[in-house]
């Protein structure tokens, strides 16, 4: 317990109160005659009323301390995404909620969708929309984690498990250190149903080209011929039909497309309904493509003449739509077609056995600079006399890392790897795999944020960065002229992987000075839409400002991005109404008006939240094995009570401090010690 806050100035003060109050106790009494028992007892009471009054000049307190004890908490996550009710499960979450709680109010209610949407203090049906258009568990962990909780002692996840949306799940789960339980809601056996699973398609198209649209289909339960129909711009332009059977599950069916004029054309795709289905929601896709009359530039920067070299401009020449300039090295600094040209110019810089030995730093370090600035997308083919030196200057453009190690050349056929990248491109997906070629034995590992699309002895082969703001794609062999040589040999090989990397890498990487797009084509009613823009030439010294206009028959919106990056705009807008947009971009420089372009989007049913009606305890089992949670389904509650006892609840130490002049007793002992004093002056007649 302190009195004062322990200096040696208020401890000095205390002794000096003190003398001033005897003193002039012993000055007002020590003149009058009176009994020295009666004195005694008057110059005590006085002294000790002085002193009391006159410490409350230095603000006394008295400090202790109280131990305040908090119980970990108990987490119930309630789904509340779209899929939880293509079966109505309300009296099923608010059952197994009632299981689990048994009554008992130490639970923490949450509603999830795509993130946490709120707590629930009192468990009904909501009414609310937002954030329930997708199932995404690894935002609302790290929702949960964001509420800083001293300590969690249990999550407990009431779901259909039916999760469609969210990177590092595990991890997330992992951070919130504690155990997490699920009990599984909704139907598990498979009725009825025609899903349309997945459209794949190349976003960016050649008008004059046709292109191939590929459709996976799902058939549940169903013994018949079906029909799928493509719809351009709202108007039926094709229909397949494909026979179903109820032994087997897995379709495809593929689309040929073609414009002859550029822009960009909505697509949907649909399977036709069928009586009984579990929902018809899933039987349909929107996306677009944007048809595009300006060729792919690209320029070859080549370390030296090589029969590779040769080969690859052999194939590029095959190409109707891809115009290409090359720069060969001559010596150190110098090319035999000329300096270096803008690279703005060109929307890919490919590197075909660049840099070599003969490749100077200066060199290295201009190619470096200019594509950092341009943006381009940048291809890589390696070669005999790759300098690995040299290549490490390059390590911020390139999808690889490099490990110190010699060169132990190897030959080996490429094999595709099963991945999102491989399935949605068209001309890799014509590939099974690649004829052999030459490689060096662990040397190459691929970055953090790129995806191996091929290997060759369980090394990297095709390696793709396409989620970095300069996207990258690698093919790490060489020796590959021979595919075009030998019998039954063929450009199309190399063909299909140039393509494949145009695809992946030139979405936002065309020679367009200024580009808008969405992070996708169609959105469910209340997601918010995404915008980037990117300015490909920026000067430090002018102001700019990006400008959308949104708008569909009936509404119209206005959003100014802000200025993320050097030469990155991006913002977002939500509650669209169903429906077509426009997007009208406009790029201001000083402001006015340099450059404008468009792009278009779609608001409809959220079609991923119902690619899936079945519910599956997959993803949850493998949650719960991991942070040592169980399955609740089935427990009884003698199983079940213990999981959520807090086992180890906080217990804190906060100091408490009780001031003397707020305490009425203080002032109340005072009056009494000077009533007394008063009553013994009456006594003793003096005034």
């Amino acid at each position: 317990m302190n009195i004062f806050s322990g200096s040696i100035l208020e401890y000095l003060s205390f002794i000096l109160f003190a003398a001033i109050s005897i003193g002039l106790s012993l000055f007002l009494y020590n003149k009058n005659e009176l009994p020295k028992f009666t004195k005694a007892i008057l110059i005590t009471l006085r002294a000790i009323s002085l002193f009391l009054i006159l410490s409350l000049l230095l603000n006394p307190f008295i400090e202790h301390f109280k131990n305040v004890s908090e119980e970990a908490k108990n987490i119930i996550l309630i789904d509340k995404s779209f899929s939880s009710e293509i079966v109505s499960n309300d009296t099923a979450i608010l059952n197994s909620v009632l299981d689990i709680t048994k009554g008992g109010e130490d639970f923490k209610l949450y509603t999830f969708g795509s993130r946490i949407i709120q707590e629930e203090k009192e468990l009904t049906k909501d009414s609310n929309v937002y954030n329930r258009y997708s199932t995404n568990l690894a935002s609302s962990f790290d929702d949960i984690k964001d509420l800083n909780f001293e300590k969690i002692n249990s999550i407990s996840i009431v779901s259909d498990g039916l999760v469609n949306e969210g990177n590092n799940l595990l991890i997330a789960a992992r951070n919130l250190k504690a155990p997490i339980h699920y009990k599984l809601i909704g139907d598990t056996s498979q009725r009825k149903d025609l899903v349309l699973n997945r459209v794949m398609y190349n976003k960016r198209q050649f008008i004059i080209s046709t292109a191939k649209v590929f459709a996976e289909i799902k058939s549940f339960n169903t013994d018949k011929e079906v029909k799928i129909n493509l719809f351009e711009n709202d108007i039926k332009i094709r229909t397949n039909s494909i026979l179903v059977s109820s032994s087997k599950y897995d379709y495809e069916t593929v689309f040929d497309v073609i414009s002859p004029i550029a822009g960009i054309k909505k697509y949907r795709m649909e399977i036709e309904p069928e009586t009984g289905e579990l929902t018809e929601i899933n039987n349909s896709e929107i996306f677009y493509i944007n048809y595009s009359d300006n060729k792919v530039s690209m320029l070859v920067l080549a370390g030296a003449p090589s029969y590779d070299l040769s080969s690859l401009k052999q194939t590029l020449n095959r190409s109707e739509n891809i115009k290409y300039d090359t720069r060969v090295q001559k010596n150190a600094s110098e090319y035999y077609e000329g300096v270096l040209p803008k690279f703005s110019d060109y929307d890919i810089i490919t590197l075909i056995g660049f840099p070599n030995n003969f490749t100077s730093k200066e060199s290295s370090d201009l190619v470096v600079s200019r594509i950092m600035k341009s943006r381009n997308a940048v291809f890589f083919f390696n070669s005999s006399d790759l300098s690995f030196d040299k290549i490490s200057e390059l390590k911020d453009i390139l999808p690889f890392a490099i490990n110190e190690t010699g060169k132990r050349e190897i030959k080996s056929n490429v094999f595709f790897t099963p991945n999102k990248l491989y399935d949605d491109t068209e001309s890799l997906r014509r590939l099974k795999a690649l004829p052999p070629a030459f490689f060096y034995q662990g040397v190459f590992t691929g970055r953090p944020n790129s995806t191996l699309l091929g290997l060759q002895n369980s090394e990297p082969a095709i390696v793709v960065d396409n989620s970095s703001e300069i996207k990258t794609a690698a093919f790490l062999g060489y020796g590959f002229y021979e595919w075009n040589l030998k019998p039954g040999g063929s450009h199309e090989y190399m063909q299909n992987v140039i393509s494949g990397f145009i695809t992946l890498c030139t979405d936002e990487n065309s020679k367009d000075k200024f580009t808008v797009k969405t992070n996708k084509d169609c959105y469910a009613i209340s997601e918010p839409v995404y915008f980037t823009s990117v300015i490909k030439e920026i000067d430090a010294a002018n102001k700019y400002n990006v400008k959308l206009n949104i708008s569909n028959r009936s509404k119209y919106f206005k959003l100014e991005l802000s200025q993320t990056g050097e030469n990155i705009f991006q913002g977002d807008m939500k509650y669209f109404e169903k429906g077509d947009y426009t997007v009208e971009a406009d790029l201001y420089e000083n402001d006015g008006i340099k450059y404008s372009t468009t792009t278009k989007f779609s608001v409809d049913e959220p079609f991923k939240e119902y690619k899936e009606t079945r519910a599956t305890d997959k993803i949850l089992k493998e949650i719960a094995n991991m942070t040592g949670g169980v399955n609740l389904s089935g427990k009884n509650e003698a199983g079940t009570e213990s999981l959520f006892i807090s086992k180890d609840g906080n217990t804190e130490t906060f100091p408490y401090k009780s001031l003397f002049r707020n305490s009425i007793w203080y002032l109340i002992f005072i009056l009494i010690l000077l009533s007394i004093e008063w009553f013994i002056r009456k006594r003793n007649n003096l005034a």
